[in-house]
């Protein structure tokens, strides 16, 4: 549908007739009307250069023409909803023994640590390469002074990518992957005593499996070799398994 205003004020301009863009306060706007689903489309520019926004603009509307003549939706899904569908194919994962429960866990928290960063409402669709540039800084600035090491921040890094790359797969984004900041090198020397043991998340990756690998032998205990693995295990379990934080 064709826009039926003519006329534009300072702060307006057309795109291809059928769109417009326009300011709210200082960042440029895009509003297209989607006749098949009977609303507008809009969405933030997140720029305030018109030329910026023009081209911007201009690649959108052709996103949603393309997606129209396919049939798609445009309404997005919400980063809440994006990572509720995630973990809901883990948890599949888990139950077809792909990975355990520990590592479940450790994405759930992962990525409870993004929504708490990126926001539990915003529409995936509108997420951009750049968005995740400073998760580094806001993850480390912690007010309870805890310390957060560059390690575990990496993981986490990894996590959303993850999730990203499947989202995109199933079209819910439009971008593959954040472009995360590149952080320097870990120390050489912290490195090493870092190798010398695990990390957290590791321990309870390593705990999970050796409790399942239990659980799985006492199913069949009497049978020699189940018998053999689930003594190895409760052994191995009592002897070097401390809790750890969190």
């Amino acid at each position: 549908m064709a826009l039926k205003k003519k006329e534009y004020d300072a702060d307006e301009e057309a795109i291809f007739d059928e769109a417009v863009i326009y300011k709210r306060g200082e960042y440029w706007q895009f509003r297209m009307w989607l006749s098949k689903e009977h609303k507008y489309a809009r969405l933030s520019l997140r720029t305030r250069n018109r030329s910026t926004a023009i081209d911007k603009a201009k690649l959108r509307y052709h996103e949603l023409m393309a997606q129209q003549l396919q049939g798609k939706s445009y309404f997005s899904k919400t980063t809440r909803q994006g990572v509720d569908e995630y973990l809901e194919q883990r948890q599949k994962d888990v139950e077809a023994g792909i990975i355990v429960k520990g590592r479940y866990s450790t994405i759930k928290t992962h990525l409870e640590h993004w929504l708490d960063f990126i926001g539990r409402d915003i529409k995936l669709k509108e997420l951009e390469r750049i968005d995740c540039e400073n998760y580094f800084h806001e993850r480390t600035k912690t007010k309870r002074n805890i310390a957060i090491s560059q390690t575990t921040v990496l993981n986490e890094q990894s996590t959303i990518n993850a999730m990203m790359s499947w989202l995109y797969k199933g079209r819910e984004t439009y971008i593959e992957a954040f472009d995360f900041k590149k952080l320097p090198r870990i120390d050489k020397g912290d490195e090493n005593k870092r190798r010398s043991s695990f990390t957290d998340d590791e321990v309870r990756d390593i705990v999970a499996s050796l409790v399942a690998s239990m659980i799985e032998a006492k199913k069949t205990i009497d049978e020699r070799e189940s018998l053999m693995r689930y003594i190895v295990g409760y052994c191995v379990f009592q002897r070097s398994w401390t809790p750890v934080s969190g």
